[in-house]
Formats: C-alpha cells, sequence, structure tokens
C-alpha cells in the first residue's frame, strides 16, 4: 500500500465495526502494510495486550492466500485474519479478528469473513484511485500552467505595445494576429488539459460503447484532419466485412484523427501515409498507420504518450503535446493494445488492436 494512503478511511472503519458484530469477536482491525512498517488504519472493539503479537501476525499472513486461523494461541487468544489483495493481486493490507478467549470460527464466521474482506478492497482501491486521479489532474495543471505562461506573456506584452504605442495598419493587423493565434494557442492548451482529465475521471463508464463500423470512424478521422488539406496523402487498404469495433463512435474518430493528423504533419511532404486494417484474433481488429517521416528514438518513442511531451522534430510544428496522450488514454479505456515501431530515418508505423464486438476489453 503505497504510503499516500496513510490517513484513516471511515470505509475501512465501518467494515472493523460490521467484522465486530458479525463474527462476534471482541476487536477487529485493519492493518495497512507500507513502506515504513505495518500500521493499524482502522480498528473497532478491545485491543489485545499484546499488539506486538497481533501486528506481527497481521505481517505473516499478508502474502497468504484465503483466510488463516489461530484459535488457541496461548499468548494472545484467538486471532484470524485475511490479506486483502487489489485485482492485479498487490497485497494492500489484512484484515484481522482478535478474542481474548479462544474459540471456534467455523464456516460461516469464514464466509462473513471473506465478505468483509471484499468490502475492505473495494474501499481500499477506491481510496487509492480517487488519490492517484487527483495527483494526476494536479499535474496536469501544472503542466498546463506552465504551457499556458509563454502564450499569455506574448499575449500582455503585444497588447501592451498596441496600447502605448501607435502602429500603422500593417503593423497593427500584424500585433493582432500574433495576440490571436497565442489565444488560440492557450485555448487549446486548455482544451486538452480538460479533456484529457475528463476521460480519466469517467473512465470506461464515461464512453458510449456501441457497435461502431470502423470504415465510418475513419471517414469521421479523415474529416477532422481535413483542414491539413493533405488527405490525398493518404492511401487506404481497408479489409472488407470487418465486424464492427466495441467502441465509442466520437472518441475512437477522435483517437484516429489525432495519429492521422500527427502522421501527416511529421512526415515528409508527398509521402504516402498508409492506412491499413484487417481482422484480427481476439476477435479484434487491426489498423496500421504508417508514415515515412525522420522516424523517432528509442528515447522519443518511450515518451510519445506522455502529456505535453513534444520530441525534437515537434517544436517548430503546431501542436500543444497532449494529442497522443489523448489517443493512449481512449485506446487504454477501450481495452486496445498499442504497438509502436519507430526508429530515426525509418518512418514510424503504429499499429492499434481494437477489441471487436464481442471480443475482450482488457
Amino acid at each position: 500500500m503505497p504510503a499516500s494512503l496513510s490517513f484513516p478511511l471511515p470505509e475501512l472503519e465501518r467494515v472493523a465495526r460490521m467484522a465486530l458484530r458479525q463474527c462476534g469477536v471482541a476487536g477487529a482491525g485493519i492493518a495497512l502494510h507500507e513502506s515504513d512498517g505495518t500500521r493499524l488504519a482502522a480498528w473497532a472493539g478491545a485491543r489485545p495486550v499484546q499488539q506486538g503479537a497481533l501486528a506481527g501476525f497481521c505481517t505473516d499472513i499478508a502474502l497468504r492466500d484465503g483466510i488463516t486461523v489461530a484459535e488457541d494461541a496461548q499468548a494472545h487468544g484467538f486471532l484470524a485474519g485475511v490479506a486483502l489483495a487489489a485485482p492485479d493481486g498487490a497485497r494492500l493490507a489484512t484484515l484481522c479478528l482478535f478474542d481474548p478467549a479462544p474459540r471456534h470460527f467455523g464456516e460461516d464466521e469464514r464466509a462473513r469473513l471473506a465478505d468483509l474482506a471484499a468490502l475492505a478492497v473495494h474501499a481500499l482501491t477506491g481510496a487509492a484511485q480517487l488519490r492517484a486521479g487527483g495527483e494526476r489532474r494536479q499535474r496536469y495543471l501544472t503542466q498546463a500552467s506552465h504551457e499556458l505562461r509563454t502564450p499569455l506573456a506574448s499575449i500582455l506584452g503585444f497588447s501592451e505595445l498596441l496600447l502605448k504605442r501607435e502602429f500603422d495598419a500593417a503593423g497593427r493587423q500584424e500585433l493582432l494576429e500574433i495576440v490571436h493565434a497565442q489565444a488560440g494557442r492557450m485555448l487549446k492548451v486548455l482544451n486538452g488539459t480538460f479533456d484529457l482529465a475528463r476521460l480519466e475521471a469517467g473512465g470506461r463508464a464515461g464512453l458510449r460503447i456501441a457497435a461502431t463500423p470502423l470504415d465510418g470512424a475513419l471517414v469521421q478521422a479523415m474529416g477532422i484532419v481535413a483542414p491539413l488539406g493533405q488527405n490525398d496523402r493518404l492511401r487506404l487498404e481497408l479489409a472488407s466485412d470487418l465486424a464492427p469495433a466495441a467502441a465509442d463512435p466520437a472518441r475512437l474518430a477522435q483517437a484516429l484523427g489525432i495519429v492521422l493528423d500527427n502522421a501527416l504533419r511529421y512526415s515528409t511532404p508527398g509521402t504516402e501515409v498508409l492506412v491499413r486494417t484487417w481482422a484480427a484474433p481476439g476477435p479484434a481488429i487491426g489498423i496500421e498507420i504508417r508514415d515515412a517521416g525522420p522516424g523517432m528514438t528509442q528515447e522519443a518513442g518511450s515518451r510519445l504518450f506522455e502529456s505535453f511531451y513534444r520530441g525534437p522534430g515537434a517544436l517548430d510544428t503546431e501542436g500543444t503535446g497532449l494529442g497522443m496522450a489523448i489517443f493512449r488514454e481512449i485506446m487504454d479505456l477501450h481495452g486496445a493494445r498499442v504497438e509502436l515501431d519507430t526508429s530515426p530515418g525509418a518512418g514510424t508505423a503504429l499499429t492499434i488492436l481494437l477489441p471487436a464486438l464481442g471480443g475482450s476489453h482488457g
């Protein structure tokens, strides 16, 4: 359990009280296993005289599967507990019971303890997700504020010039165009930041999953990049009779539009951008978007999906550094697998394996 969850959770205290009543013991609690040791995060009822024995018991069973019971331990009476594991198998804490008198712990009590453990896991994982989401949003806001400083400084500087000095019509027009462009850049940064935060906050539940024909999503994506005036560079090799994707149509089109936009902007002018689809096992739909651009180094490729990251070759091209982070979040929420194949001078290929209707959603 990360040390950031070092505060009492009302939900855990409620589970401890329920365990006290439903299991008929003298005391019940939940111990968190943190980097600096084991700590009782919630407790209800009496505590054992030898609390070290309780802490040791909770620590010992953290890596065990199932319920562990010491019905007649001479030093501390009755102890029982179960490890609380996250869906990925990470051991978060233990739910422990105590009674000063030896006692039998039957199948009914074991079933109640297992149910209570499930409630505690739900509370712990929910708290961890809320904390992680809050930290991500704070990071986005911090990064966004940094990205907004340059355009804001330009707007303030040039608007001050317009207020304090006289310019001819051409000079005034030039400064106004700069102010307008910088304001547009600020708006893009804000819109991208809020969109990424909405995706993370809403999760998969925020998607409107439906049977989505891939051809239709690609047509919408091509409409998104049409203002670039380069759609004639797209070479389509689309499989026929593909199963529909299990996807949010608008979000899928947005994600594909982001990749097409990047491929057209950053590849060599006049070269083709290949868009290829095929039926894949799963069932899934394979999508490849390959360009003949300069490619990326291993370091740049590893950072491609970071928010606000712009590679060295992208600094002279309009953008916010948020597009590929939004793309990756949309793909993750759809349970898609994304693979990047790139190297300097060899172009870039992005492959997506998107669950088809009836397939697995990771």
